[in-house]
């Protein structure tokens, strides 16, 4: 009885459903549930930055479009990171990607989130991180998450894809 300690506590376990018959497959799949696959569409790469900074002795122009902010803010999100881990997240990801993109510094993150009225939640160490999703796309119009393995990208998009 390998379940009569938890049995004891009140935890009940169910029996196995299906046994399993192609043990390969089945490790396989255990393996792949690491996996991230991040999609970023090429007309948010473009947009990544301000193409002309225009200096009106009120201070510094922006440098990053409202985009980038937003698409940083998602991935943040996804993955409940401090706003200093999610700035080497992004940084190392792009890295990987071998785009010459660079995250926002997380100062500037946190001062024009407020500017744009998005609530910017605080995320600890302990946070749960989202387990279901399989993989993240990020086009001009934000970001989408699958929850499953079976996923579609529309054809006529141009993605740059990390694996």
């Amino acid at each position: 009885m390998p379940n009569k300690w938890l049995n004891q506590k009140g935890i009940s376990i169910n029996p196995q459903r299906h046994k399993v018959a192609n043990w390969p497959e089945y490790n396989a799949s255990l393996k792949r549930r690491g996996d991230i696959e991040v999609w970023l569409s090429q007309d948010l790469i473009d947009a990544w930055y301000h193409e002309e900074r225009i200096y009106d002795g009120s201070g510094s122009s922006k440098y990053y479009t409202d985009a980038a902010i937003i698409a940083c803010h998602e991935l943040r999100q996804v993955y409940k990171l401090p706003l200093r881990q999610a700035q080497g997240f992004i940084n190392s990801l792009f890295r990987i990607m071998g785009l010459e993109l660079q995250c926002p510094d997380y100062s500037l993150l946190s001062k024009r989130l407020k500017a744009l009225n998005i609530r910017c939640p605080r995320y600890c160490k302990h946070e749960k991180k989202d387990e279901g999703i399989a993989a993240i796309a990020i086009d001009s119009t934000g970001l989408k998450r699958w929850l499953s393995n079976i996923f579609s990208v529309n054809s006529d998009l141009s993605f740059s894809l990390l694996v």
